[in-house]
C-alpha cells in the first residue's frame, strides 16, 4: 500500500504505479480540499499478501487492509486514467487537472 498526502504528491508518483491499479480517497476529502487529500494505492498483490485479520470488507463490499478502517476511502480513479489526464495537461494548473477529474467523475468521459 502507498499513500500519497497530496495531490501533488500522487500525480509524481502516478508514472510508477500500475494502469489498472485502483486510487482510493475519502471523498468528502477530495470535494472540500482536492490539493491537500490523502490518496491511497492498494494493490490486489499487497491485499493478498495481509493475513485474513489484517482485510475486512468496506461497505461497497472491496477488500481493504484494517489500517485504512475508519477512513472512509472510496474508489477515485483508475492511476491510468489519472495518468492519462495528467499526461494532457503536462502539469499545467492543478484546478484544470481537478476540473477534468471531477468531470470524467460524473460523465464517466474524458473532457
Amino acid at each position: 500500500m502507498q499513500v500519497f498526502k497530496t495531490l501533488a504528491e500522487l500525480l509524481r508518483a502516478i508514472p510508477a504505479l500500475q494502469a489498472g491499479e485502483w486510487i482510493y480517497v475519502n471523498l468528502d476529502a477530495w470535494r472540500a480540499t482536492p490539493e491537500q487529500a490523502v490518496f491511497y494505492s492498494i494493490s490486489e498483490t499487497y491485499l493478498e499478501e495481509l493475513d485474513d485479520d489484517e482485510v475486512y470488507l468496506d461497505d461497497e463490499d472491496l477488500e481493504m487492509p484494517v489500517a485504512v478502517r475508519g477512513l472512509d476511502l472510496r474508489g477515485w480513479m483508475l492511476a491510468g486514467n489519472v495518468q492519462y489526464i495528467a499526461g494532457r495537461l503536462n502539469g499545467e494548473d492543478p484546478a484544470e487537472f481537478i476540473a477534468q477529474v471531477n468531470h470524467y467523475r460524473e460523465y464517466d468521459s474524458f473532457k
